[in-house]
């Protein structure tokens, strides 16, 4: 879960820097969805479990997993606005973020202070290497490495430490790569014009400009995408959604409540808060809905931002020590992240056909 969110963290700042939040008219909204997506469900559940329940899994439908999310997403196929994909990756991304502060303050052991100076020690480290010139991977693959196993002995749990790492990864290429993308650039076209030019040494100078061309982040963004999307995900989720349900029983107060909080968390929660922080900030000041992102639209992203799934099920395991009550917790997240997903989807569904449905009639309506 280290290099999951690592992964994540790389893509936040990119993001941030040259996405969808990389101005302030962009990134209002989105950040003030992922609040509201976060701080709703925290209440419900708190509401329904501080009177019988185990309030300790507070965090648990506050998390969005950002891949299911926008996954689910593309299901509807390429009538999609980029305005919706652009708004719901960012309002996951944020919320992503917000899930590892909470993980780093509320849901780590006691802290030892002689690793965390390690791990100060360690980012240190990678910062002045990054400033040397320091390109080889590897040599950061073992340092962070370090970090990881600091910042697990400090009691902090290691997922913060991908996370660090992550926001250290340069955006810019290394600067001895322009000087040399330029001379390469200008021997491209006498190869193309010189017959005995083969076309092997052609392709291997087009492989040293695309490779100089990109960043650190954009490298490992691309490395990491298929690890992380199809290998770290799912057996994580296999091994934590296993469900024992003789465990559970109903008559526990605490193991219903919980079942409940988590579910009705993230089904209600999560798209009740998007769209009243969003709703809040358009009443409060100038801002508008992006173009082609209407109310019924945001309530479906809300919706698609309540599949918690893989982040939820980390949550749990992190939040609940009795058996029980965390085999309840997940079957409420498996039930949620469902009814989510498929509402979402559904409402989406909806919406873009009635607005196919609008541009025919107007187009009838011109000729």
């Amino acid at each position: 879960m280290a290099l999951f969110f690592f992964h994540v963290s790389l893509e936040v700042k990119y993001e941030f820097l040259r996405g969808a939040l990389s101005t302030r008219d962009k990134a209002v909204l989105p950040v003030v969805a992922a609040l509201g997506g976060m701080l709703a469900p925290v209440a419900v559940f708190l509401i329904l479990n501080l009177p019988a329940g185990d309030p300790g899994g507070w965090a648990v439908p506050m998390a969005t997993d950002v891949a299911f999310a926008i996954a689910l997403l593309t299901l509807l196929g390429k009538r999609v606005p980029p305005s919706w994909r652009a708004f719901l990756l960012a309002l996951a991304v944020i919320d992503d973020v917000g899930t590892v502060a909470v993980i780093a303050l509320f849901y780590s052991a006691k802290i030892t202070i002689i690793p965390l100076l390690v791990v100060a020690f360690g980012l240190a480290l990678v910062y002045a290497m990054r400033r040397a010139g320091v390109h080889a991977f590897l040599v950061y693959w073992l340092v962070g490495a370090a970090i990881w196993l600091a910042m697990e002995k400090s009691g902090v749990h290691p997922t913060v430490a991908g996370v660090l790492l992550g926001f250290l990864t340069p955006l810019s290429a290394p600067r001895h790569t322009h000087s040399y993308n330029e001379q390469a650039a200008e021997r491209i076209p006498h190869l193309l014009r010189e017959a005995s030019s083969s076309k092997r040494r052609l392709l291997e100078e087009l492989e040293r400009v695309r490779r100089g061309a990109l960043s650190p982040l954009n490298i490992l963004q691309h490395r990491l995408e298929p690890w992380v999307l199809f290998l770290i995900m799912p057996a994580f989720a296999l091994a934590n959604a296993g469900v024992d349900l003789s465990e559970i029983s109903l008559a526990d107060n605490a193991s219903l409540w919980v079942l409940v909080g988590s579910g009705v968390g993230l089904v209600v929660g999560k798209p009740l808060g998007v769209v009243m922080a969003v709703r809040l900030a358009t009443l409060s000041s100038r801002t508008k809905l992006p173009d082609g992102l209407s109310w019924s639209a945001l309530t479906g992203l809300g919706l698609l931002a309540g599949v918690g799934f893989t982040i939820a099920l980390f949550l749990t395991s992190l939040a609940f020590t009795d058996p029980a009550i965390a085999s309840a917790a997940r079957v409420g997240i498996l039930a949620g992240s469902l009814i989510a997903a498929l509402a979402g989807l559904g409402l989406l569904w909806l919406v873009l056909h009635k607005n196919d449905e609008n541009r025919v009639a107007q187009s009838k309506h011109v000729a």
